[in-house]
């Protein structure tokens, strides 16, 4: 929240005198009735209305309660930023930025290592499959390797047995 200098036309941090009795003390150090407003110029932050100075302790008191309200009300806007003292306007604004920043990166990193995590797991499983079909494909050689040897052991058994038949007839 800020409070409009109208001597200078600029919007200042809105400080203890501002927030406690609805007072501002200008760039001209004149001591007026505090144009309360929001920094962005949100329409969900309510203004002060009164443009001239209390003159009596009751309007005293009406504006200090006033300004009490709106700072203690809750605010609709999706901008709003927590008081913080001794920070400017601009500076909450700068640290809305640099959360919202924050934020951002930190949704970006999770959807990465989601994505990475969905990437190794899928490559898990294709590794797991080109695995088995490797295997499968070296069972299916030894077998016909085997069988292979045995066929020609075989082979090498009846043309003996057939040769040494027929040298003896």
């Amino acid at each position: 929240m800020g409070v409009f200098d109208e001597y200078d036309n600029q919007v200042y941090e809105a400080n203890d005198l501002v927030r406690g009795q609805g007072r501002h003390q200008s760039s001209l150090g004149i001591n007026t009735v505090a144009k309360l407003m929001c920094w962005k110029k949100s329409e969900a932050f309510p203004l002060s209305t009164q443009d001239s100075p209390p003159g009596t302790r009751a309007e005293m008191q009406s504006l200090a309660e006033f300004t009490e309200t709106v700072l203690s009300s809750e605010c609709e806007c999706s901008q709003f930023a927590k008081w913080l003292p001794g920070r400017t306007p601009k500076e909450h604004e700068e640290m809305s930025f640099v959360e919202m920043i924050d934020a951002r990166t930190r949704q970006w990193r999770d959807e990465d290592i989601r994505s990475k995590q969905q990437f190794e797991a899928l490559y898990e499983v294709r590794h797991q499959e080109t695995r088995r079909d490797l295997e499968k494909a070296h069972r299916t050689a030894t077998i016909i390797g085997i069988v292979s040897i045995i066929g020609s052991i075989l082979a090498a058994i009846i043309a003996s047995y057939l040769t040494a038949y027929f040298a003896t007839r």
